[in-house]
């Protein structure tokens, strides 16, 4: 998160490298891009704490196990914002506006406000997964 928000403030403040480089079906690539790669990271959370994946994961690997699952679904679902917040930085280079960024950026806070782990959740989920 404060990749995206140093990358975001850097092009506000600095400005972008090029300008007006890009033709416009590029530009729209990248933002269909963005938007899949948000959406895809709100699927993938669904599919990766499902309730059948997680007491596999306690199953298997016992409370240790099942928040090392947690963990690592928290940090593949929240780099796709980070991958999102670069390919917004690579379309504000390319139109030379750097409210793209902005743009691109508060895709990604989205995308980590949803993902990001909460403690009560965690704690939640490990103490009715705890007496398998």
């Amino acid at each position: 998160m404060v990749f995206v928000v140093a990358l975001m403030l850097s092009s506000v403040v600095l400005g972008t490298p090029l300008t007006a480089s890009g033709d416009e079906q590029t530009i729209y690539s990248m933002w269909a891009a963005i938007l899949f790669l948000a959406l895809g990271s709100f699927l993938l959370r669904r599919i990766f704490n499902g309730w059948e994946r997680l007491t596999n994961a306690a199953l298997l690997g016992g409370v240790p196990g099942l928040l090392k699952t947690l963990g690592a679904n928290a940090l593949i679902t929240c780099s796709f914002g980070t991958v999102a917040a670069v390919v917004g930085y690579a379309v504000a280079s390319m139109t030379g506006d750097v409210f793209d960024m902005v743009r691109a950026s508060a895709v990604a806070l989205l995308v980590f406000y949803a993902n990001y782990p909460r403690k009560k959740v965690w704690k939640s989920v490990v103490a009715r997964l705890e007496s398998l």
